[in-house]
């Protein structure tokens, strides 16, 4: 690395047994496993309740609680200290860091309430939405209640617990899911999407006291040992409220509730991969890069191990979801919700290389290079508004979604440029675990192209087309990825350990780093 000593870290880490580089990569794929098995659930739960809801709700209901959601979530970025990746990043925090922990985020959340409550009329005003008050009224209120979660909960991230993970995120979430379609079926309006939130958030705190033993008290004797994470922290959730919510402003005001809604719902799909895939995994290796730069082992070996994992299914499903776009919208939301078509497949594609933006992510946090993540984020945050600014006004909703997508395509090879500067990594090494998905989605897009998808003219030949698309996506995407793996003489990586699966042999699990002039593609 060089300069790395700007951030705390050393030159060379010690050498470390292969044997652990193993384990750690075997706890960090559990971790991941339990981690994505978390996403699917919920996912696949918020997926049902969308399904309801879009036939229950107009998108300008969408649009109003999308409003004040944006300004919550702004205040909240604004107000981040980090503390909760601090107790991770840490070697050994004591119970005072714990208590101390719990209080700055209890006053914290105390804040974001105070702030939302004054300022509900005066933003209620701006958008000329009278409702918008009392919805952000509601949310404050649970939004100070949220504050009192167990903080004793994080020692599931720094121990790679993920099992108890899942169940502490999976719970409320079905309660919540019950409480939102409930609520929506007895008011029809967008009260219901409040009422599930409120559910959601009510619920972790009671689940947070029952699942961990520790009861936390009120004490800040251990501040000086958090304010540093806490100050760059504050930091990057300020960039990213910089380069996040700016368009939803914008939108709000420029195209109305139903333009936001439409972005809203038609990003929620495209960005599956991304909330299911990407997300989880960052979760996982953040913890596992955590505990790697702790024992000495290798960080380099394990984020290219992990990036070609990922990109190996985030690269197809970003593609096979713009591939099939309009059979899916048209069945998932009903023709009300077509003109969200073309900006589904544009954020998709703009996305589908986030895994690279996550890992760099993940890996700066972990060896406390918040600096140089906050550098990335804010010029992606002066990009990707100034691409709003401008698109919009031209362009209106399709200006709005080329923002998002190119914003998206830039910041991860803003990522690697970074981390080829302060990191001894061979891009060469990092390209060969990842050039086989590239090269196999391209392929896989060519014959998904050539037979014409669209939507039929009834909803069997709607399901028709769309399974069509995809079992051939599927298995284009599966034949080619394989075929290029044996050409490149089968290196270790996602395709040998999905080989050993299926020969029910353990998964090969092989953090040495990969040399130079391998014979990978």
């Amino acid at each position: 690395m060089r300069r790395m000593a700007e951030t705390g870290s050393t030159l060379s880490p010690p050498q470390v047994n292969s044997q652990d580089a193993k384990s750690l990569m075997a706890r960090a794929a559990h971790g991941f496993a339990w981690v994505f098995a978390w996403r699917m659930a919920t996912r696949f739960m918020g997926l049902g309740s969308t399904l309801v809801l879009v036939r229950l709700l107009a998108p300008a209901e969408f649009g109003i609680v999308a409003i004040a959601m944006s300004f919550i979530q702004s205040i909240d970025l604004f107000s981040q200290i980090g503390v909760e990746d601090a107790l991770v990043r840490m070697p050994a925090p004591d119970r005072r860091t714990y208590d101390t922990a719990f209080t700055m985020i209890v006053m914290r959340c105390g804040l974001i309430g105070v702030i939302t409550a004054a300022a509900a009329l005066p933003v209620a005003y701006f958008f000329n939405e009278p409702r918008l008050a009392p919805i952000m009224l509601a949310v404050a209120g649970v939004t100070v209640i949220a504050g009192f979660e167990n903080i004793g909960v994080q020692d599931f991230r720094r121990e790679l617990h993920f099992d108890k993970e899942f169940l502490f995120q999976a719970v409320p979430r079905l309660f919540g899911l019950i409480g939102v379609v409930t609520a929506a079926v007895i008011w029809h309006d967008y009260w219901a999407l409040i009422f599930g939130t409120a559910v959601i958030r009510l619920t972790r705190v009671a689940m947070s006291y029952v699942i961990h033993p520790m009861r936390p008290r009120f004490s800040l004797s251990a501040w000086r040992d958090l304010i540093g994470f806490s100050l760059w922290t504050w930091a990057i959730c300020v960039a990213r409220v910089l380069r996040d919510q700016p368009s939803t402003f914008i939108i709000g005001r420029m195209l109305g509730p139903a333009g936001l809604g439409l972005l809203s719902i038609g990003g929620e799909i495209a960005s599956l991969p991304f909330t299911e895939i990407v997300m989880p995994m960052g979760r996982s290796m953040f913890s596992a890069f955590a505990m790697a730069r702790r024992s000495g082992e290798d960080v380099e070996a394990i984020f290219r191990r992990l990036t070609g994992v990922t990109a190996f299914i985030t690269l197809p499903a970003s593609v096979g979801l713009a591939l099939v776009a309009e059979p899916l919208v048209r069945l998932m939301l009903g023709p009300n919700w077509v003109t969200a078509v073309p900006v589904l497949q544009l954020v998709a594609m703009g996305g589908a290389f986030s895994v690279f933006a996550q890992t760099c992510h993940a890996q700066f946090d972990a060896y406390g290079m918040l600096r140089q993540d906050f550098g990335v984020i804010l010029f992606g945050a002066a990009i990707r508004t100034t691409l709003m600014a401008v698109l919009v006004s031209r362009f209106g909703l399709m200006g709005a979604a080329f923002a998002c997508a190119a914003a998206a395509l830039l910041e991860p090879l803003s990522y690697l440029a970074v981390k080829r500067h302060y990191f001894r990594f061979s891009l060469r090494a990092l390209l060969s675990v990842a050039i086989r998905p590239v090269l196999a989605t391209a392929g896989m897009a060519v014959i998904v192209l050539s037979l014409g998808i669209k939507a039929g003219e009834d909803m069997a030949g709607t399901i028709g087309q769309l399974a069509l698309g995809g079992l051939t996506g599927a298995a284009a995407y599966a034949i080619l990825i394989m075929a290029l793996w044996w050409l490149a003489g089968r290196p270790e990586g996602a395709e040998a350990d999905i080989v050993a699966m299926i020969a029910k042999r353990r998964p090969v699990v092989n953090a040495e780093p990969v040399l130079e002039g391998s014979p990978e593609l």
